[in-house]
């Protein structure tokens, strides 16, 4: 009989690194799956990870920000909406969070309620919805069922 040696404890570590891997590779693609369906359910356009120009010098955004994903963009009656999924740090241990950004005057987030801890700021003619770092802790994006729902009270 073989013992259970170093080797076995070996590939046994990185097996389950590999299913790691291949666990977030689902859940990464599950995402974006489900935005691009959004963005054409609600007639937005899916711009991958590319932040539209307009967005440039808005100081709303969340600082540190070292990755964009799953950026939807267009407009929602008659107003210029872009929403997206951000990182901070490495892609396995840093902060992630979900951002909406609107370019009005208005005050169109008036109806999330103020305890689902959201920061709302304002630069530039844009309304930043996002969530503030350490809120979610160890950092989950907003699922796309209430990303859907906070943006169709929009307006």
């Amino acid at each position: 009989m073989q013992s259970f040696g170093s080797n076995t404890w070996a590939n046994l570590f990185l097996l389950l690194i590999a299913i790691f891997g291949l666990w977030r590779l689902i859940r990464s693609f599950r995402r974006w799956l489900a935005m691009r369906s959004l963005a054409k359910r609600i007639g937005l356009a899916y711009r991958g990870d590319t932040l539209p120009a307009a967005l440039d010098g808005v100081e709303t955004i969340p600082t540190s920000v070292t990755r964009f994903s799953n950026v939807i963009d267009g407009q929602l009656n008659g107003i210029r909406v872009v929403a997206f999924d951000y990182g901070q740090g490495t892609r396995t241990l840093g902060y992630k969070g979900t951002a909406i950004a609107a370019k009005t005057d208005g005050d169109l987030f008036r109806t999330i309620p103020k305890n689902q801890g959201f920061t709302l700021e304002r630069s530039e003619g844009w309304i930043v919805l996002h969530q503030p770092n350490g809120y979610n802790w160890p950092g989950e994006i907003l699922s796309v069922r209430a990303l859907e729902k906070m943006l169709r009270t929009l307006g």
